[in-house]
């Protein structure tokens, strides 16, 4: 078994998407071998994480092209990945 941080996980069990706890050691119960599939750790509330969509919106495209142009001309400023997060939409 690969490291693994304690937090909440995707995981299938019977054909199923679920959220599951993981304390370090244990599966609430459960065992590895109990899933098909453990999928990634659901971020908590305090990490630095965005929802963001899938394909970035006109808004997004525009503010990242703006943040390359101004890096490319010397001025600086956010990064392009910053200045599309800054708009992206929230959910």
């Amino acid at each position: 078994m690969s490291e693994r941080k304690a937090g909440w996980y995707w995981i299938v069990a019977n054909g199923e998407w679920e959220p599951s706890y993981y304390n370090g050691t244990d599966w609430s119960g459960m065992d590895d071998e109990d899933f098909e599939h453990i999928g990634p750790r659901i971020p908590s509330p305090d990490e630095p994480w965005q929802c963001v969509p899938i394909d970035p919106t006109p808004e997004m495209a525009q503010a990242g092209t703006h943040a390359r142009m101004n890096i490319q001309g010397g001025y600086g400023g956010p990064s392009p990945w910053e200045a599309m997060l800054a708009v992206a939409p929230k959910p």
